[in-house]
């Protein structure tokens, strides 16, 4: 009997050995280094935002997607990329964020950042940037908005420029123009009824009044407020300061151009840029267009190669100005892993990452680790107009000033209200918002 409580004991006991180390190997909760191994093995996941600037044949999903996986393998993650169109950004990324749906990651330009660093949602960069960084970097300085880094830069050029078609210059006999009054009247001298029905078909200006998105600006408005003397807001960029002599001046001269001297078609109130730009400048029925740079090589040269182009980088009226680029990517506050999420903003910078994405998009470096591969009839206008080169100012509530200001520029376009009182009531809608 003894034997046999004995053998009992035993067996029990043996199966609570095994039972104890079945629970030790198969329950991580029991195993704190074992469950730390298994979370460091759990892929990350992450969200990236970006705006469109593919073409045809180079599409941004698949070419940042291509980009994106040797980080995703070297890191453990997977990244969700969105490609965010131009025409609704800023609603989508307040709508994203305010919904706790936003990215690690996004893409912002100057207007929108007061307004998300005003909602707390962008992070500030400063401590994460390595000495290395400050040193590889060009524009690290057009990141700094109110004192902090909060942007990163990623597209800092694309200047938008005034192409002129040599062939319809040679024929009127004019040089490239270098003022205001040179363009006028190279403008009304190209406008003319060429095959004789009695209609006007080409024109001496076109510029894609009808486009829905305020960015259209950059190409139609900012460069001549500039060159007019003007600027958008005061120093502090705490007041409008489009509404001065030198905005009515822009403006009016603008407005003439289209309802005076009829050099651009009636139907640019309704067209978007690919319109005018497909439509009329490149079939040689327009003297002078204002584009991106990018835009040249992506149209003018691969889609239309006969065609005879050139540029200046800034028409002259006070002084020479344009717009440029510079553009950013930030860090959202919501983001995880602040570190990880910097580690991918490098990444996405780094020169490798570059030269893939300015294959399809081809601006100027923004590093020293990459060299320009850019086209090199741009060359100079980056040595030696780099004065004339300007960039909008981060101001609060900026990217809801600029929609007005768009809309009552377009109402003067139509000829539906004056100038002065379009700017008027552009003026007192910014500083409702800049002293809010």
């Amino acid at each position: 009997m003894r034997k046999m409580v004995i053998g009992l004991l035993i067996c029990i006991l043996a199966v609570s050995l095994l039972a104890g180390c079945g629970g030790q190997k198969g329950d991580v909760s029991q195993n704190p280094q074992q469950g730390e191994k298994q979370d460091s093995q759990k892929v990350k996941e992450m969200q990236v935002w970006l705006p469109p600037f593919g073409t045809e044949d180079m599409m941004d999903q698949e070419v940042w997607e291509d980009i994106f996986k040797k980080f995703e393998q070297e890191n453990n993650v997977k990244i969700t990329l969105q490609i965010v169109p131009w025409n609704n950004y800023e609603d989508k990324y307040l709508t994203g964020i305010s919904a706790g749906q936003g990215p690690d990651v996004g893409y912002m330009y100057a207007e929108m950042f007061p307004s998300f660093i005003d909602m707390g949602t962008v992070q500030p960069l400063d401590e994460y940037l390595t000495q290395e960084d400050r040193e590889n970097y060009y524009y690290l300085d057009k990141g700094i908005i109110f004192g902090k880094q909060y942007g990163l830069p990623i597209v800092v050029g694309n200047p938008r420029i005034l192409c002129y078609n040599q062939d319809i210059l040679d024929e009127i006999g004019a040089e490239p123009p270098a003022t205001w009054e040179d363009f006028k009247n190279i403008a009304i001298k190209a406008t003319k009824d060429t095959d004789g029905d009695g209609e006007i078909d080409r024109y001496g200006y076109v510029a894609a009044w009808g486009s829905k998105a305020y960015g259209a600006m950059n190409e139609m408005f900012y460069p001549w407020l500039w060159q007019a003397g003007g600027e958008l807001f005061n120093e502090e960029g705490t007041k409008a300061a489009f509404n001065s002599e030198a905005g009515l001046k822009a403006l009016t001269f603008l407005q003439d151009l289209l309802l005076t001297h009829k050099v651009m078609p009636e139907s640019v109130i309704a067209q978007d840029e690919s319109e005018i730009l497909t439509n009329y400048f490149a079939q040689g029925k327009a003297a002078f267009v204002i584009v991106d740079t990018r835009k040249t090589a992506n149209i003018f040269d691969k889609q239309y190669p006969d065609l005879n182009w050139g540029y200046v980088t800034s028409l002259k009226d006070v002084q020479k100005g344009t717009f440029v680029a510079a553009d950013q990517l930030v860090m959202l506050s919501d983001a995880p892993d602040y570190e990880l999420t910097m580690s991918l903003m490098r990444y996405m910078t780094s020169a490798e990452s570059m030269e893939k994405f300015h294959k399809m998009s081809p601006w100027p470096p923004i590093a020293r680790d990459e060299q320009y591969n850019g086209n090199p009839k741009f060359t100079t206008l980056y040595e030696n107009d780099y004065d004339a080169l300007k960039n909008l100012k981060p101001v609060k509530n900026g990217y809801k000033i600029y929609d007005y200001l768009y809309k009552q520029l377009q109402v003067v376009m139509m000829g539906e209200t004056t100038p002065e009182k379009a700017l008027q009531e552009a003026e007192k809608y910014a500083n409702d918002l800049l002293n809010q």
